[in-house]
């Protein structure tokens, strides 16, 4: 639905806003390998983690750039995230748990 797709966009927006003080940096990490993340969405990491899904790993090793926020990235799948050190703690640690 492109009037979802448009509020999420919106709230990424506002999030942006909310981090501009904080130290934010990119780091490669990948999806746990639970039946949480089977179906888990760019916008779902954004929701629950507070990450910004910046590329998500095709199955050739390169990265896909520009994720539609409603693109699926299944468990075990290499992304390259932007987010606090404690949003990626905290993502890490949801990975060791899988």
């Amino acid at each position: 639905d492109s009037e979802r797709m448009k509020e999420e966009f919106l709230d990424s927006l506002d999030l942006f806003e909310t981090l501009e003080n904080k130290d934010l940096r990119l780091a490669l990490a990948k999806t746990p390998k639970n039946k949480e993340f089977s179906n888990m969405r760019k916008i779902d990491i954004l929701e629950k983690f507070g990450l910004i899904v910046m590329a998500v790993e095709k199955k050739n090793n390169r990265f896909q750039v520009q994720v539609p926020f409603n693109k699926k990235i299944g468990a075990g799948t290499k992304v390259i995230v932007l987010g606090t050190d404690l949003q990626l703690k905290i993502f890490e640690k949801s990975e060791k748990r899988s």
